[in-house]
């Protein structure tokens, strides 16, 4: 394997690197590199990399990326592979499979030219965990299973996983998940909420369950601003809630927490609730 290889203009390489540096463009065809740094832009063709970090647009065609991060858009052809994606601009992709995704946001130091108020990504994409870190519009395929969103979060028709977190804020459809987690606020809106455990609330608090799954980022506490979530519909087997708003909770294990105003309550095995919500209708089923 060739040990490193550094150029300042455009340039294509076909082989086993051990490490490319560039300053231009950069072209890898039908070959392996274990780290790929470039300041241009990078075009991937038949190639498995183990790391890459570029500042300018990705175009890669089916190639596995390793650990990749970049600030620039990527397009990708074909079935591609990483163990990491981090992108700033804007993906499109056939098919993306990673074990982690995430949406992130440009740091101060780095400039990134057409960068939308929300992000949207088109085409396709599996990954075990994805997490948005800058504001995203959830429209394209995916297979997720798990999603922690720490800004706002957009989705016009169903989101399905295993584990949801909504830290920022969130517009939704439906969310249908195993356990969801929806930080309340004015600007926190969903039509129907579906689980086994679900709990909206002005207060988050890492638990072990979120310790436990597999992310790149670290979440602390953190709190709302106060107003109350406004969700149409919530069913689940263990409900906890509080500053929400919604026109029909039903469970089994219910809370209705403070400053919760709910039109009605349908529950089967028991229910608290606070001196500080309001409450219309309550019923055993």
């Amino acid at each position: 394997m060739k040990q490193r290889s550094f150029f300042l203009g455009d340039r294509s390489y076909e082989g086993q690197f051990e490490r490319i540096l560039g300053a231009g463009d950069v072209t890898i065809r039908n070959s392996e590199a274990k780290k790929v740094y470039c300041a241009g832009d990078l075009n991937i063709e038949h190639s498995r990399l183990e790391k890459v970090r570029c500042a300018g647009d990705i175009h890669a065609v089916s190639s596995h990326l390793g650990n990749i991060k970049m600030a620039g858009d990527i397009h990708l052809e074909g079935v591609c592979t990483a163990d990491l994606l981090s992108a700033i601009g804007h993906v499109k992709a056939q098919l993306l499979q990673s074990k982690y995704l995430v949406c992130s946001r440009p740091g101060k130091r780095v400039q990134v030219s057409n960068l939308k108020p929300v992000a949207e990504w088109q085409g396709q994409f599996e990954a075990e965990t994805f997490e948005s870190l800058y504001n995203f519009r959830l429209s394209c395929d995916v297979i997720f299973k798990n999603i922690i969103s720490s800004a706002l979060l957009i989705n016009e028709d169903e989101i399905t996983c295993d584990h949801f977190y909504s830290l920022g804020q969130l517009q939704a459809n439906t969310v249908n998940a195993e356990s969801i987690f929806i930080l309340s606020g004015s600007q926190t809106s969903a039509d129907a909420l579906t689980g086994s455990h679900i709990i909206v609330s002005n207060r988050f608090e890492p638990d072990k369950k979120i310790r436990m799954l597999a992310k790149t980022q670290t979440y602390i506490s953190r709190s709302s601003d106060g107003k109350l979530a406004k969700i149409r519909s919530i069913e689940g087997d263990t409900i906890r809630l509080d500053h929400t708003k919604a026109d029909l909770v039903s469970g089994s294990d219910i809370v209705i927490g403070d400053l919760c105003v709910i039109d009605k309550v349908e529950y089967m095995d028991q229910i608290q609730i606070s001196d500080k919500a309001v409450v219309n209708e309550v019923k055993k089923i």
